[in-house]
């Protein structure tokens, strides 16, 4: 979190630090682990983007999106241990934002009006090669 407000304060501005699992523009996924990705989160955008070294190393996508961009926001509950929130484009390409903190960013994207699901999904392009 990066102004210390709580979830429903509209003129919050939220950051969250984990791992991701992006599409790649050739059109293969790259898996970053905890520390490696970045949740950004403001009444009108979000944005999930890697950090540090692997912004360079890779051509991973950064999904930057307002509310009606988003087909679907998920809760990813994985066997593989991969737990976090899933992001659904309306052309059908998806972002894993691996994290504990799913409730409170679940919370957070419902009160700024992007499209959340009560149902728990897979993270069904994790290890696929389509994004």
């Amino acid at each position: 979190m990066r102004d210390g407000s709580m979830p429903g304060d509209r003129s919050a501005h939220w950051r969250w630090i984990g791992g991701a699992s992006l599409p790649t523009v050739g059109g293969w996924r790259i898996n970053a682990t905890e520390f490696f990705a970045e949740l950004l989160l403001d009444p009108s955008m979000l944005e999930l983007r890697l950090r540090g070294p692997l912004v360079r190393l890779t051509r991973a996508e950064t999904l930057r999106v307002g509310p009606t961009d988003l087909a679907e926001v998920f809760l990813i509950r994985s066997r593989l241990r991969f737990r976090g929130v899933g992001f659904r484009r309306t052309d059908g390409r998806e972002y894993y934002f691996k994290t504990a903190q799913t409730d409170t960013i679940l919370r957070a994207l419902r009160d700024f009006g992007f499209p959340v699901s009560t149902i728990a999904q897979p993270a069904a392009k994790l290890w696929r090669l389509k994004p």
